[in-house]
């Protein structure tokens, strides 16, 4: 064999066997929690998990010691049928404001028995004629010249689109949508406007690819801070960055005889309440689980439960001290290794989730990608489902170790949630068992925790 040739063969298989390294080093490293981490998580064993799931609360019983008090305003939710927004409007009948001074602005009716006899207005919020038209209706006499207060949570939740050239899809919602909102609330006399964003507002890209190793992969965000310094390409996804324009777009709304607050859940949201693909837990809980490649990761949950309390607080807040006005507060629950998450919904709801390779996962997204660029340009089939999520707009949002904290919500509105993850899960599972077992798999509106 020729010494060129012999040397040419020795150069590729050095260069293939530093790639096989690389790679088997890149999967070894996402499937393991760093060490660095591993002292802010408890794994939780199955017999503390039956433990509390014997011990929990009711929701009514978890929320009302954290309601704050009846204010006697009006109340307008724009989402409210959400996973978030029917929690809210549980909140003010819990806590005894008027159900004549509530109004729900939705797409979609609310299914919640509690709210299908208030004042429901189906509304397009990308649409300013239809929002206008929804606040201007009229309110009952009783409690017409009450004072307004807006609660706006309705977004579109979608985070694998990465490209830029899909922004027209999220931008008349997450942004046109509070921008017409808060023009027709100003109009109506609302004086207290609270808009729901996102934690993911203040993470980072996360890059898997780097020589060196991930780069981005463990964050600590306090307060969740949006990265407002960033060019537009440099956002993870386009709902991350439609969520940052929409907070400065509410911060900077923020005036005497309108103050603004934003709360900024983080950062998986799970619970009961709608069914919705929203709520993670919802929607393992209906598939039965799922391949996992999440469980080394460690993370915040957070429960809508929790998200609707902290929109009280901030709420009873903005109403007396400006100083919290134009800001942004992070609510969510202690860090926890997604693994607990799983063997919950193990042990509890009957779930399964087997592991694959995370390297795996993370080529196939890359590749899931490539193709819907190609899509762009050449008439291809759709990919649809599940997979078409899989993209790495998704994956950096939870393929990687990310610790948000409620120390500024905490400290400046008096949050405090009204349980922890372990309870809040448990809650969640016990809800959807007795909907399971009252009507065999249907779901029976009676069996709620409330």
């Amino acid at each position: 064999m020729d010494d060129n040739v012999r040397y040419t063969i020795y150069g590729v298989l050095i260069v293939l066997a530093h790639v096989i390294w690389w790679l088997w080093r890149l999967n070894r490293t996402l499937k393991a929690t760093p060490d660095s981490l591993k002292k802010f998580v408890t794994p939780w064993e199955p017999e503390k998990i039956r433990e509390a799931y014997k011990n929990v609360r009711s929701a009514e019983e978890a929320s009302r010691p954290h309601l704050r008090s009846k204010k006697g305003r009006r109340y307008v939710i724009v989402g409210g049928s959400g996973t978030v927004g029917s929690w809210i409007v549980q909140h003010l009948l819990w806590r005894g404001e008027d159900p004549q001074a509530i109004r729900i602005l939705d797409i979609v009716a609310p299914t919640r028995p509690e709210a299908t006899d208030l004042n429901f207005i189906k509304t397009d919020v990308a649409d300013d004629e239809s929002v206008e038209a929804a606040y201007n209706a009229a309110w009952p006499e009783r409690v017409r010249n009450q004072p307004l207060t807006v609660f706006h949570c309705a977004a579109k939740i979608y985070v694998a689109d990465a490209s830029l050239r899909y922004l027209d899809k999220y931008v008349p919602v997450n942004v046109d949508g509070v921008r017409f909102s808060m023009e027709a609330a100003k109009k109506t006399g609302c004086d207290c406007f609270i808009a729901t964003s996102s934690s993911s507002v203040s993470l980072l890209s996360t890059n898997w690819w780097s020589i060196a190793g991930p780069t981005n992969y463990i964050q600590l965000r306090p307060n969740s801070e949006p990265l407002l310094e960033l060019d537009s390409d440099e956002f993870s996804n386009c709902y991350q960055y439609t969520k940052v324009l929409m907070e400065d777009l509410v911060s900077k709304a923020n005036e005497e005889g309108f103050r603004t607050g934003i709360i900024r859940p983080g950062h998986a949201i799970y619970g009961h309440g709608t069914n919705n693909d929203n709520s993670v837990t919802w929607r393992n809980l209906r598939m039965k689980g799922g391949i996992t490649w999440l469980k080394p990761c460690v993370m915040n949950f957070v429960h809508c439960i929790n998200v609707s309390l902290g929109q009280l607080a901030l709420e009873d807040r903005l109403l007396v001290d400006p100083k919290v006005s134009g800001k942004g507060y992070a609510i969510t629950e202690r860090p926890e290794l997604y693994h607990n998450y799983y063997r919950v919904l193990e042990t509890l709801g009957g779930c399964t989730f087997p592991d694959v390779q995370p390297l795996m996962m993370l080529s196939l997204a890359q590749m899931i990608e490539m193709y819907e660029w190609v899509r762009s340009y050449l008439p291809l089939p759709a990919i649809t489902g599940d997979l078409h999520n899989l993209q790495p707009g998704m994956l950096k949002m939870c393929m990687l170790h990310v610790l948000f904290d409620s120390k500024a919500a905490a400290k400046d509105l008096g949050y405090q949630p009204a349980f922890d993850t372990l309870e809040g899960l448990c809650m969640t599972v016990k809800d959807w068992n007795e909907k399971e077992s009252s009507k065999n798999g249907s779901i029976d509106s009676k069996s709620n925790l409330f």
